[in-house]
């Protein structure tokens, strides 16, 4: 057996800040894994500037596609760095993969601020840290795992990695349905129940849009489990306003929620099923480009000269113009 080294005590100095960002390794791993991990780069982050555009693209761009996440956490751990208090940590393999999903739609100025050359260098470097994470075992927490699994596999999308995208949406189904407890949710709505029910339904219509594209079979023939439909409460917006405040999330959710609804198909003939999925694609591209619309409005310059309650009236007025 390989030696073994105390990850909490382990020199960063070319990490700064890393350990009170991100929850510490396993403290079972190998000398050897360690030195892969630092190898692929795996416990840098970037600059605080870098960090924050990167995670702001994933909450303007990904989340919305794929809500497996607890919001306000995430931005709670990225908005402080002080080591003056106790913070919230995150997971070293759910950050990378936070990362990977926001590098796809981030401005290149901010990806350059990561230190790569090019959105592809991006891409291929971060993708390469959350794949070595997940075959070390360096997160326990099935969760977590399932969590980073389903963004990974979102993150696939680009051309670059469209070939990976079956092999990681199989692995995040199996491991979704390994766990054996999803089939019994408890009945009441906390904070569990709610964001197993996102990611359930993030699983199926991921891997319902990814055989599509991919012209492949779903891994989710049925609906085989009995899982409630999701609610606008599920997405515990109420937590990620006063974080990312005047930002659509309602209208985003609700759109996520149609998804689910736009996925469903005939369960009697497969053929029927790809038929009404291949028709409902028109339908879900229209959903698409109505999150990019609202995300749009978001970004329009306001008028001058107004005070407050005309800009949220002027705000709201142009979400609403884009349906």
């Amino acid at each position: 057996m390989g030696a073994r080294l105390n990850t909490e005590q382990q020199p960063d100095a070319e990490i700064s800040g890393w350990k009170f960002l991100m929850e510490p390794l396993p403290k079972d791993l190998s000398l050897r894994d360690i030195t892969i991990i630092r190898y692929e780069g795996a416990l840098k982050i970037p600059n605080a500037a870098a960090l924050g555009g990167l995670v702001k693209s994933f909450c303007q761009h990904v989340y919305c596609e794929i809500p497996v996440v607890d919001l306000s956490h995430v931005l709670e751990v990225v908005r402080h760095r002080s080591t003056d208090e106790p913070r919230p940590r995150l997971s070293i393999l759910l950050l990378n993969a936070i990362l990977l999903a926001g590098a796809l739609h981030a401005p290149l100025e901010i990806v350059q601020q990561a230190g790569y050359e090019s959105r592809d260098d991006a891409i291929s470097g971060l993708y390469g840290k959350v794949r070595v994470l997940y075959l070390l075992d360096c997160e326990t927490d099935t969760t977590t795992v399932l969590q980073a699994l389903l963004i990974l596999a979102y993150a696939c999308s680009n051309e670059n990695l469209a070939h990976k995208q079956v092999f990681w949406i199989k692995i995040a189904v199996s491991l979704c349905h390994r766990i054996v407890w999803l089939q019994h949710l408890p009945e009441h709505q906390d904070s569990t129940h709610r964001l197993w029910k996102r990611l359930w339904w993030s699983c199926y219509v991921l891997d319902k849009l990814i055989a599509v594209k991919q012209g492949s079979k779903p891994c989710i023939a049925r609906l085989e489990l009995s899982i409630p439909r999701l609610s606008i409460k599920d997405f515990e917006l109420e937590e990620a306003y006063p974080l990312f405040n005047c930002w659509p999330w309602e209208q985003l959710a609700q759109s996520f929620i149609d998804k689910t609804l736009l996925t469903e198909a005939p369960q009697a003939n497969q053929d029927a099923q790809a038929s009404l999925m291949q028709s409902n694609m028109m339908e879900y591209q229209d959903l698409e480009y109505y999150e990019r619309g609202l995300i749009d409005s978001m970004f329009s310059p306001l008028e001058s000269n107004t005070g407050a309650s005309s800009t949220t009236e002027s705000l709201s007025n142009r979400v609403i113009c884009v349906t």
